[in-house]
């Protein structure tokens, strides 16, 4: 909560409770932003981590999918909720528009029927929607990172992660949504190459590698989309250029090398 924007509101509530009190605060995350925020909130508190930090639930079976681009996600997606144990499912999106739309496709496509929770839904909206899913009236409840922390909802069988979370440590909040009370989970992650960056860091905070599935044979895979790719590729520009400032781009890098070959000399 402190590190999702809610800073006003907890400070709001400090103000309004009484001054000599207990306080605990619980996290499976402890980055150096959270703990600066704590630092406002609590005097001389007391330490102690079960695990290490941002280990993952150990209930928890990982999996991820590299796929290629979002037109190929959504036909995995809807392969895998129709597939049998896929009782209790949250998919995590990176935006609201795409927890939208993602929705909609799945409200045709598959039974039991399907909910969305984000940041611009109204407070009694989210609140209707996570209901729902708790009681079972939805079977799928997608959503971005408004729902990866502090919420438990009973028996949930799955995580999917459609997108991979930017922000590393989510990806311990958002697939400790399932896993729990001693009740075995799967949480399965999509990534296209773009997305690997993400994964590569991802392991690291973990602590561990995610194991990579057979991509099943009944799932198309659909070429990518010129628009999507040029932003793939502006992606992974982006994080070359943050590991080598001298690297100038895919573009650049292409047109080094063919002006290397017209300079090679030519064997008589």
């Amino acid at each position: 909560m402190m590190d999702m924007g809610f800073w006003p509101q907890l400070r709001s509530i400090q103000e309004k409770i009484p001054g000599k009190k207990q306080q605990l605060l619980f996290s499976a995350t402890f980055p150096e932003k959270v703990q600066r925020i704590a630092d406002n909130f609590m005097l001389f508190p007391q330490r102690i981590e079960v695990t290490p930090q941002a280990t993952p639930a150990v209930m928890v079976q990982q999996w991820l999918y590299e796929v290629p681009n979002m037109r190929t996600k959504l036909g995995l997606l809807e392969h895998l909720l129709k597939q049998e144990g896929f009782n209790r499912v949250l998919v995590f999106v990176r935006t609201r528009e795409t927890a939208a739309a993602i929705a909609k496709f799945l409200g045709r496509s598959i039974a039991g029927g399907v909910g969305v929770l984000h940041s611009n839904k109204a407070q009694n909206a989210r609140l209707n929607a996570l209901e729902s899913f708790r009681n079972g009236e939805v079977r799928v409840l997608v959503s971005t990172d408004v729902s990866a922390r502090g919420i438990d909802v009973a028996e949930v069988s799955h995580v999917i992660n459609f997108n991979v979370p930017a922000h590393h440590e989510d990806y311990v909040h958002r697939i400790g949504r399932t896993g729990r009370a001693l009740v075995p989970g799967v949480a399965i992650t999509f990534s296209d190459e773009a997305e690997k960056h993400h994964i590569r860091l991802i392991e690291k905070v973990i602590r561990q590698q995610i194991p990579v599935a057979v991509f099943p044979k009944e799932v198309a895979t659909f070429e990518t989309a010129a628009h999507e790719r040029h932003e793939q590729l502006k992606t992974i520009d982006h994080f070359k250029r943050m590991a080598d400032p001298t690297f100038r781009g895919a573009f650049h890098e292409k047109k080094r090398k063919r002006r290397s070959r017209r300079s090679r000399p030519t064997r008589k």
